[in-house]
Formats: C-alpha cells, structure tokens, sequence
C-alpha cells in the first residue's frame, strides 16, 4: 500500500512494500492513519480509493480497533499493567495541562469490561457540495440523515427500522470473477453514504448477486438493496460478523444507483445459497494476522 496523489506526490509518507501482515511502528502507523491518496496493489496495478478523507475515516476506524484489540492483549484489565501503558502515553502523546495520570487510570478503568469485538463504527452522513466550481471536492453534512447517527452519542432511541445509509457497516465481495468489481462497488456504495469496509473475493462465483445480513439487521440489508441497480437476493446468515451485511455481487450485478429505488421484491431463498468464505472482518478481537 501507498500515498499517492494524481501527481504521484506521497504526503503522509506511506509507502509499504510488503505484503500480508506487517507491524507497523509510531511513524509508519501515522502516516497509514493520515493517508489522503491511498492506493492498494491489486492484480498487477495500483487501485486508488477514491473515497479520499472519507475512506481516511474508515482507515482510522480500523486502526483505533486494532488499537484497542492490543491494548486489551497487553493487560488493560490489570492495574499495574494498565498504569504502565498510561505511561506509554504520557511519553509519547502530548495531553491537556489539566488532564493528570489519575484521570487517564480511571478513564482506562472503564473500559476495561469492553469487548474489541463489539466496536461499532459509525460516520456522519455527507453529501457533495460545490462551492466555487470544484464540485464533488467539498461535502457537507446530510442534515436529513445525521440526526440518526448523532442520537447514538445522545441516548436517543430510535424505531428500528429507520435506518440511514451511513448506520450499515458493509463489507463487498467480488463473486462475479470481474476484475476490480469489488473494490468499484465499494467505493460506489461509500459514496452515497454507505459505511464500507473493505472490499475482497468471494470463493466461488454467483449468478445472482446476493445480501447476507447479520441476525437482526434486515432493515439494512433491505436499505442496500433499494441502492442496488439490479434486485439481489436477501439471505441471513449467523457467520456475518462484524459488519451488517455483506453485498456479493454475481453476474447479474449491474452497479450502484445514485438514490434508493422502491422495492421491487428481493428474494430470500429457502435454503441459502453456496456456502462462501467468510469475509474479512475487520475484527478488534481478532489476532492481527
């Protein structure tokens, strides 16, 4: 993986020959987290996620829950280990004058029940704005749907089958066999508000593009389907973890639409269908390879 822009400048400094699982340290997880440009070497070329900051955020997202995966791995639950990873970060990350160590053992204190693994992610919802001629290179907030992610942080509950694009956390996998299509659904899927994960290959090609879902996210798997050009097939499945829903796409996928579409009857089979691999959850309770 690497930073680059279209002039092939590398801001942050990312810039990762290696391949499969690497260890980053302090210098190079920075500038993972702040990569603007990122591109990922697939087949042969260089894919760019055109999601920029957006895209910056999931990143982010998933580097805190790995974070937070070691942090647990390493004792967070054990006073005195937990006393000496605070003084990890007193040394290494500038704090408020008036936040003293006592304050960081108690915060850490509190989350030292917490499950890596049941770490949701959530972003506001955006939309394109064009100010000045550059369309498409600013966003603003959705107004009409951020109210649904902020009333998480404020204790708002909500009917449950309101559901806003930027709420499902969604994973893509390629199971038509052409190439890129999962990473070009994703980043279609990202830009009209969806929370994307990464994208990857199913292990057997579909001819119906298919929605697995979660147990009790089928609202969500019904709100992607409304954005899909072609009607998918709707499937529960107890192995989906830590996304809502995972979008295969078969040979029948035709893209993303720009807006939802009325329903036009999903199915949902009988029995499901091809067993696929698991996808690639980004997992905080996961081991890191």
């Amino acid at each position: 993986v690497r930073d680059r822009d279209a002039q092939g400048n590398n801001y942050s400094g990312l810039d990762i020959e290696q391949t499969g699982c690497v260890a980053l340290d302090g210098d190079t997880a920075l500038s993972y987290v702040r990569s603007r440009h990122f591109q990922e070497f697939v087949d042969g070329s260089w894919e760019s996620d055109v999601t920029a900051d957006l895209g910056r955020i999931e990143r982010q997202q998933s580097f805190i829950a790995t974070a937070v995966r070691q942090a647990m791995a390493k004792g967070l639950t054990n006073p005195a280990r937990l006393t000496d990873l605070i003084g990890v970060a007193e040394r290494n990350v500038t704090i408020d004058d008036e936040l003293d160590p006592g304050d960081l053992i108690k915060l850490g204190q509190r989350f030292r029940s917490i499950e890596p693994g049941t770490l949701t992610p959530l972003k506001l919802p955006t939309q394109p704005a064009d100010f000045g001629g550059a369309q498409n290179n600013v966003v603003v907030v959705d107004e009409s749907e951020a109210d649904q992610i902020l009333d998480v942080f404020r204790g708002v509950v909500r009917g449950t089958d309101v559901v806003a694009p930027s709420a499902v956390h969604t994973r893509v996998l390629n199971g038509s066999g052409r190439a890129g299509e999962a990473n070009a659904a994703r980043n279609d899927l990202a830009a009209v508000g969806f929370n994307t994960a990464d994208a990857s290959n199913a292990s057997v090609e579909l001819d119906a593009t298919t929605v697995r879902y979660a147990e009790g996210q089928r609202a969500k798997a019904e709100l992607l389907a409304s954005y899909l050009e072609t009607p998918p097939t709707l499937v529960e499945d107890p192995t989906v973890r830590t996304v809502d829903v995972v979008l295969v796409t078969g040979l029948d996928y035709a893209g993303v639409l720009a807006a939802p579409q009325a329903p036009s009857g999903p199915v949902d089979p009988a029995t499901p269908p091809t067993t696929l691999a698991p996808a690639p959850d980004v997992d905080a309770a996961a081991p890191t390879c």
